[in-house]
């Protein structure tokens, strides 16, 4: 099985990488800051896909934190998402565990809820594929 590395330095042309956000769409810390400055994340577009990039907001507009419900949610459109763009392959990096603060298994737990329609095209971190 594959696993999205725990440090993406680059992606090829048919890669995405899939990072937390907020919902201004500022891309200033951990995978966030990455995804602008290296795979082409667009300030103010907080959500879908923008360069080689996927965001999913994890955070609100004043910094609090998005209920676990509601990132399930943004998942799901990513995962219908990626069934219709299956010539891309999405790396998902450990959202909502760095500024948002959940615990791995929390999101874990989210993705584990939707295993059964993941499409081939995702690629999680090992820590969300185990509980």
């Amino acid at each position: 099985m594959k696993y999205t590395p725990e440090r993406i330095e680059s992606l090829l042309p048919t890669e995405v990488f899939v990072f937390g956000t907020n919902q201004y769409g500022k891309h200033a810390g951990g995978a966030a800051a990455i995804a602008q400055e290296k795979f082409g994340a667009i300030d103010a577009v907080p959500i879908g896909l923008a360069g080689k990039t996927y965001g999913i907001i994890t955070t609100s507009y004043s910094g609090q934190v998005m209920t676990l419900d509601f990132i399930r949610d943004q998942v799901k459109v990513l995962y219908q998402f990626a069934t219709y763009r299956e010539e891309l392959t999405f790396y998902v990096t450990k959202i909502g565990t760095g500024i948002a603060g959940y615990m791995i298994e929390d999101i874990a737990n989210v993705f584990l809820s939707l295993e059964s329609s993941r499409p081939s095209n995702i690629i999680l971190p090992i820590e969300f594929t185990q509980q």
